[in-house]
């Protein structure tokens, strides 16, 4: 659900099976503070012959760092989907 959305609906991306992929890129700026920019895809499908490429969301955004302490990043980022749809998200460590 994106945050400030009207019709959030729950869990509507859930399935057997998911195939995902991202690409990322950060840039270390000043002292503790990073950039980053990303661009991804992904979709959810019960079995392998029901993959349909009409039903791949791509994503995109950038974000800002703050290591907090050693390897303990707070993040910030702003994403993009598909039909206009956007939101931040706020959390504290790396997805990977």
């Amino acid at each position: 659900c994106l945050v400030g959305s009207e019709m959030c609906i729950r869990d509507r991306y859930r399935d057997k099976h998911k195939m995902e992929a991202q690409v990322e890129l950060r840039q270390h700026i000043w002292k503790r503070n990073s950039l980053t920019v990303w661009v991804g895809a992904g979709t959810v499908f019960s079995k392998f012959s029901n993959i349909r490429s009409r039903h791949i969301l791509p994503n995109y955004g950038l974000g800002y760092r703050w290591e907090f302490k050693k390897n303990v990043n707070v993040r910030l980022d702003y994403g993009f989907g598909k039909a206009g749809q956007s939101g931040f998200l706020f959390s504290i460590n790396e997805a990977f």
